[in-house]
């Protein structure tokens, strides 16, 4: 591991998820048999022989005692973002479609949507999936979902396989659910 590097640190699943692939492991993780579905991601910000410095600290819930281990992350986009705009599905989707999303976010590093009107979304309006570190969606505002009536996944905001994000003061309008959090670790949503 060398400074700048981004980090996972999972741990073999407790007792009490007993359905690994339904409760939302799978492809989020770095285990390829469900078998660590609880990981945060870390950007290392010091290193001294075999001790490394991670910003954020490393969470310590008893879950962390399970075989703990340290994953390089992948290549990401870094301190990027998309604001001051309004994005618009014209399409005619009336079904779940997966991969119609307004926003999609994957592998990043500090990034953001600020001052973003979604208008007609699809499956997710604004989606933050596998690899995403301290993320920040604010300011925004999203409606219309599409497929609302035919699809029990018409969410305003997809946190999945991010770390220690903020999702705040955001306003959300015929969506199914405003925000959802799947394998997601240390994210805040605050006033939306």
């Amino acid at each position: 591991f060398s400074v700048g590097d981004h980090l996972f640190i999972d741990v073999l699943n407790g007792s009490w998820l007993t359905n690994p692939t339904n409760d939302g492991c799978g492809v989020y993780t770095n285990a390829t048999d469900n078998s660590r579905c609880f990981a945060a991601q870390h950007l290392i910000t010091g290193k001294s022989g075999n001790v490394l410095t991670m910003d954020p600290p490393v969470v310590n819930p008893p879950e962390f005692l399970n075989t703990p281990q340290a994953v390089k992350s992948n290549a990401r986009v870094s301190l990027a973002g998309v604001e001051d705009m309004t994005i618009r599905n014209d399409s005619n989707l009336t079904t779940q479609v997966w991969g119609n999303n307004n926003i999609a976010m994957q592998a990043t590093s500090q990034s953001w949507v600020k001052n973003v009107k979604i208008e007609r979304c699809g499956h997710y309006c604004i989606q933050a999936f596998i690899d995403n570190f301290k993320p920040e969606i604010r300011d925004s505002w999203v409606s219309q979902c599409i497929t609302r009536v035919t699809s029990d996944r018409c969410y305003g905001i997809h946190l999945n396989g991010t770390s220690f994000g903020l999702v705040e003061n955001n306003i959300f309008e015929s969506t199914a659910d405003a925000t959802v959090i799947g394998n997601a670790v240390g994210n805040v949503m605050a006033y939306n």
